[in-house]
């Protein structure tokens, strides 16, 4: 016999416990599944990874000596443990309507708020009270003040008054975009004279022939500063500091600045007629797909999960594309809410909005249930943009996201540890293609000079600096030799100390020493005529790095 509906395994990271129970209630009511059978059934669908969870818990006992009612009470305090009242009530009592957000959203996040506060019977008139106190029109909340009424009576005034307001406002602005388009047509209709011979170069292809808003090149890539809007002949980047002074006498004098441009009558056009036609011609202007790689990324936690938000300041609410929506369980559980909100994109593209979520979301140690549009985007790497009705609530670390470029680099510094382990392992490395081999003079006498004191305030600084060229294999310990230099120890700016050995007095004098021309100035900037990288090294401990032959030591 076959079943209706299908209860899929639980997910304890991305599926809610209480709506998994009821989920399974109603599935067991529609399939008529007898009392005792249900547990049968709890055990099936539950999952390997909740079923071995559940096992460890009833341990001694086994899971078919409990009762349906008693698993499911242990699934639920495993999986959605009790939240605290007092913490559960304050969230709700500080809870306030947000900008941009409709009446029908907020009575619904504080319904969601106060499912977890155990008001009891008081929970109607909680709601009532949080939503009188918490709308943020004045006018609105005097008309819920008059009287003594109910929580539902309170929502049917409060919505119907902001579909009032709203209709209002949307006469308001028909009549001005009336006004507007008068004023635009009177514009157009007393057009300025020219003169009839150009005396300015056009800043775009350096011709004289037209003005830079007719220009053809005006959407074309710059091939040397990668820019648009010109070609390489007329690229700023190429003039010397000299040539800028000069280039004054080209600039676009103001009745070429004042003339109407392409832009101008594709506004008139988008005004008059469709908007998308007008806004079609300008939208060569920056791809999709750039925008989606400009701006500030931050960090944030949404609904338990890590995710980035690229920062939008000029976007007035929070968006999610649609794809991400889909992809991630977390945001995928959450019911979309019917929305009329409307957005475009700067280029006046207009986006196509599927609803709006209310996410848990916490940033550093604050936390806040907010709003997030859902749209449907075609541009694939489209991110999460944080709009200004976020940054209202939550306080960025506006430091940390400046140093962007730093946390880039250290993730790729990162990476480079990771592939190349062997150059990064602590210590002090060792040159393996080349040994050094020490000449002494024939008639060389082995000379052995006595240890000079050590003060005792640097003495167990300079025991340790010795156990560690001895742990990395740099020195070794030897019982007798013909040679011995005394030990100069250096204090360094951190504290440490660096040891080094008095060659000077013992070795120097008797070293056949290979004598190499070194190069002039001249010389080593003619080497480095060509070369466009430059780079400083400092190699720690560099001359430790090299193996002396065993015969030298």
């Amino acid at each position: 016999m076959s079943s209706t509906g299908k209860i899929s395994e639980f997910h304890p990271e991305s599926d809610d416990a209480a709506t998994y129970v009821m989920r399974l209630k109603h599935f067991m009511v529609a399939n008529k599944i007898e009392d005792n059978n249900k547990l049968f059934v709890l055990i099936t669908v539950l999952g390997s990874k909740v079923i071995n969870t559940l096992v460890d818990l009833v341990t001694p006992d086994e899971p078919d000596s409990k009762t349906y009612d008693q698993i499911i009470e242990l699934f639920l305090n495993q999986y959605k443990p009790e939240k605290l009242t007092v913490v559960e009530r304050n969230i709700f009592n500080t809870r306030r309507q947000k900008q941009f957000e409709s009446v029908q959203e907020y009575i619904i996040v504080l319904k969601h708020l106060a499912s977890t506060c155990k008001f009891g019977t008081f929970l109607n008139e909680a709601l009532r009270d949080r939503l009188v106190s918490g709308v943020l029109d004045e006018e609105l909340r005097q008309k819920l003040i008059i009287e003594d009424i109910t929580f539902t009576k309170a929502c049917e005034i409060a919505v119907k008054y902001e579909q009032a307001q709203k209709q209002s406002n949307m006469f308001q602005k028909q009549a001005a975009f009336s006004n507007d388009i008068n004023s635009l047509k009177k514009f157009k209709s007393k057009p300025t004279k020219f003169p009839t011979k150009l005396k300015f170069k056009c800043t775009r292809c350096n011709s004289n022939s037209h003005f830079p808003n007719t220009c053809r090149y005006k959407t074309f890539k710059c091939e040397r500063c990668q820019k648009i809007g010109h070609l390489k002949r007329a690229c700023w980047s190429n003039l010397k500091i000299n040539q800028v002074e000069r280039e004054d006498k080209y600039r676009v004098p103001r009745y070429a600045r004042d003339q109407p441009t392409d832009d101008l009558d594709n506004h008139l056009y988008a005004v008059e007629s469709n908007r998308k036609k007008g806004v079609k011609q300008k939208s060569n202007k920056v791809t999709e797909d750039e925008l989606s790689t400009l701006g500030f990324v931050c960090e944030m936690e949404i609904e338990g999960r890590k995710m980035s938000l690229q920062i939008d300041t000029g976007a007035c609410t929070s968006t999610l594309p649609e794809r991400i929506y889909r992809k991630v369980p977390q945001l995928k559980r959450i019911p979309v809410i019917p929305t009329k909100l409307s957005l475009s994109t700067y280029l006046g593209e207009t986006l196509e909005v599927k609803g709006k979520i209310y996410v848990k979301v916490k940033y550093k140690n604050g936390e806040n249930v907010l709003p997030l549009i859902v749209v449907n985007t075609a541009n694939e790497k489209a991110p999460i943009l944080l709009g200004r009705n976020w940054l209202e609530h939550i306080k960025l670390d506006w430091q940390s996201i400046f140093a962007v470029e730093n946390n880039s680099t250290e993730i790729l510094l990162k990476d480079l540890k990771s592939k190349y382990q062997d150059v990064f392992e602590p210590g002090t490395g060792i040159i393996k293609s080349k040994q050094i081999a020490l000449h002494v003079k024939e008639d060389a006498v082995p000379k052995f000079c006595k240890h000079r004191p050590v003060p005792f305030a640097i003495k167990p600084l300079v025991d340790k600096e010795i156990d560690r060229l001895l742990e990395d294999k740099i020195i070794k310990r030897v019982k007798t030799s013909e040679w011995a230099t005394p030990l100069v120890v250096v204090r360094k700016p951190n504290g440490n100390v660096t040891l080094c050995a008095d060659y000077k007095i013992t070795l120097n004098p008797v070293l056949e020493v290979e004598h190499y021309p070194l190069p002039t100035t001249e010389e080593l900037f003619s080497e480095l005529a060509e070369a466009k990288v430059f780079t400083v090294l400092d190699l720690s401990h560099a001359y430790l790095q090299l193996p002396i032959k065993e015969e030298s030591q």
